[in-house]
């Protein structure tokens, strides 16, 4: 197994600390839901916190069918929060910043990486303009040339399909593939399983599709160990900071 997805904590604990260091935000709160997603989340946002002698605000948790997140943002503002981390889906974001808008409460918001997607302005309309993403891929809208080619390759070929963070994801494990399946023909070894891998074993510091620095060995599969931040603005996501390590403390946390 080669992963690409990183464990949800380091996304936390990366947003976490782009709002310390870079927005110089330390009154975090959590909305978080209530599984394995929701749980990384904590985890990683409170190594990170605790690190610095900080700790959560407030965290409060909703199940996955929550549709009203009213109750979860009463409990945020309430606690004087400046800077909210929400793990959950799009919709749930949505909810969150159309429960906070009718309260009239601002403050900076961070959300997965899944939710920069074109699909997620649909749902909250300009609300989400200002809305961070600490993500694993640039953005949709990035220049790279292998991000242009999966604008311009999907529409082609499959017109059904609307261009998005979880094509991107894929175009992006493909393109690893790829990388990984060349240099196997120009070390001029069979094209096998083991050999494949032991090529896979070496990869350092690679760029494919939307992702960057992707590195494997025989003892840590973690491909993904850094990642960029993300801005809504005007209907578009925008990079913000290029690819930047994982907070040492949570990456180290973070089985192998």
């Amino acid at each position: 197994m080669f992963p690409l997805l990183p464990d949800y904590a380091l996304s936390a604990a990366s947003s976490a600390q782009y709002a310390l260091d870079v927005l110089g935000k330390d009154k975090c709160a959590l909305i978080w839901q209530n599984d394995e997603l929701g749980r990384r989340a904590k985890f990683g946002l409170d190594l990170v916190l605790s690190s610095r002698k900080k700790t959560i605000l407030t965290d409060v948790s909703f199940d996955v069918a929550t549709t009203d997140l009213s109750a979860q943002i009463q409990r945020v503002s309430a606690a004087g929060a400046e800077v909210v981390l929400l793990f959950g889906s799009n919709a749930h974001l949505a909810s969150a910043l159309r429960s906070a808008a009718r309260i009239s409460w601002k403050g900076t918001w961070f959300a997965p990486f899944f939710t920069a997607d074109p699909s997620t302005y649909e749902l909250t309309g300009d609300l989400l303009d200002g809305v961070y993403f600490s993500s694993w891929l640039l953005p949709l809208d990035a220049d790279r040339p292998a991000i242009e080619a999966y604008r311009a390759v999907v529409p082609k070929y499959y017109p059904n399909d609307k261009l998005g963070v979880f094509g991107l994801n894929g175009w992006t494990g493909a393109s690893l593939f790829a990388v990984a399946f060349e240099r196997l023909l120009s070390s001029g070894k069979e094209p096998t399983r083991e050999n494949l891998i032991a090529v896979m074993n070496t990869i350092d510091g690679v760029s494919a599709g939307a992702a960057d620095k992707i590195t494997f060995t025989a003892g840590d599969h973690r491909g993904t160990r850094q990642e960029v931040m993300i801005r809504a603005e005007a209907g578009k996501f925008r990079l913000v900071r290029d690819f930047s390590p994982y907070p040492q403390v949570v990456f180290d946390a973070v089985s192998k």
